[in-house]
């Protein structure tokens, strides 16, 4: 592993740690930590590693609550490398479902509140229950106030 990799990893967990927990410090990675990450990307790429990280902080309380029942103290890089491929899996369903969402969203956009395709409403449909199955909701999102007040509606349900 490149030192850049180490650094530049180090220097996410430092902005995500810094929104996330913005009353708690967090310090600088050492030998261990060092050798935690280079442990990990020698089954991960930089770029999976990156997403292991945002995921197991910004979606911490999630993470939390399933782990610890919501009792748990704020992630350390040793949590996050115990469970880095589970992480790892979780990140990739987010992120494959929030790209159908977004799909969606703009369908809905383009549709003016007509239809959107029987095919893409069911995917959203799936990408939906996956969020749920990973603790966040779409409905969350209050991103239908920049869509006009008329709701747009699958095919299915339209007919």
């Amino acid at each position: 592993m490149a030192q850049g990799a180490s650094a530049r990893l180090e220097g996410l967990w430092k902005a995500a740690w810094a929104e996330c927990f913005p009353t708690l410090p967090t310090l600088a990675w050492g030998a261990k930590e060092r050798g935690l990450v280079r442990s990990m990307m020698e089954r991960l790429s930089e770029d999976a590693l990156a997403d292991v990280i945002r995921y197991a902080l910004y979606r911490w309380e999630h993470v939390n609550k399933t782990f610890f029942k919501g009792q748990g103290r704020p992630p350390t890089l040793g949590f996050v490398a115990k469970f880095h491929e589970q992480f790892h899996l979780d990140a990739t369903r987010y992120k494959n479902a929030m790209v159908v969402v977004d799909e969606w969203r703009a369908a809905v956009v383009a549709s003016q509140g007509q239809s959107v395709p029987d095919e893409l409403g069911k995917r959203y449909d799936a990408a939906k229950q996956e969020l749920a199955h990973l603790g966040k909701s779409v409905d969350e999102w209050d991103w239908m106030s920049e869509v006009s007040d008329g709701a747009a509606t699958t095919g299915a349900e339209a007919s």
